[in-house]
Parts: C-alpha cells; structure tokens; sequence
C-alpha cells in the first residue's frame, strides 16, 4: 500500500493545470468516476481527469479502479508532453502492478517506450 500512495502522490503533484476546467462532480461508485476520468483525458481536460483520478486512487484505494486511475494519471502526463515524469510513472507502474493486464499486454510498456522515444525527438 505505502507504494500505491507514493505513486498518486507523484502523479497527481506533477499534472499541470488545464486552461478549461468546470467543477467536477463525484460519483460514490468508482466505475462511473473513472469512466467520467477518462472522458476528460479524451477531452484533454488534464485537471478534471487528475481530479477524478486523483478522487478514484483516495477514496477507492483497493479497488481495480485505483489501479487505472493511476495509469490514468500517468496518461495525462504522457498527453501534457511531459515525457519523463511519465516514463517515470509508467516504470513505477509496471513495477507497483507487474501483473497487471495492461503491463502483461504489453501497453505500459509501449507508452514507456513511446514517451521515451519523443523525450530525445524534443532534444
């Protein structure tokens, strides 16, 4: 557990703010939390989908939820072009969940590769 609280803690310090962002509204069931998280990745709405994921790895911390909702905090890194907090996150997300479906399909480390891929594109 004191792992899965570090990696929330570093994702959600390190998600920059939106522009355009409205109140966010929280559900009491983590499904409808996350599913209204990813909208907002998809929306690039970078704060309201941190806050939701954020809300998601706080209050349900033991659901599979929390488990995504901290990839999705590694995502919106990913989707800011901040390149190495977001290889960061997903080394700390393979290591945190080895098992996990995302990292035994191979995702986590396709977007590990890919962000370590433009990371030297930019320099």
């Amino acid at each position: 557990m004191p792992s899965r609280l570090l990696v929330v803690a570093y994702l959600a310090t390190n998600v920059a703010c939106s522009a355009h962002t409205d109140a966010v509204e929280y559900s009491v069931n983590a499904q409808i939390n996350y599913n209204r998280g990813v909208d907002e990745l998809h929306r690039r709405d970078w704060t309201a989908a941190s806050s939701y994921f954020t809300f998601i790895t706080s209050r349900f911390p033991y659901s599979k939820y929390a488990e995504l909702a901290e990839l999705g905090l590694a995502d919106i890194q990913f989707g800011q072009g901040q390149w190495l907090d977001a290889m960061a996150a997903y080394r700390l997300f393979i290591k945190s969940h080895p098992f996990h479906d995302l990292v035994g399909n191979g995702y986590v480390s396709f977007r590990l590769g890919e962000a370590y891929g433009r990371s030297h594109c930019e320099h």
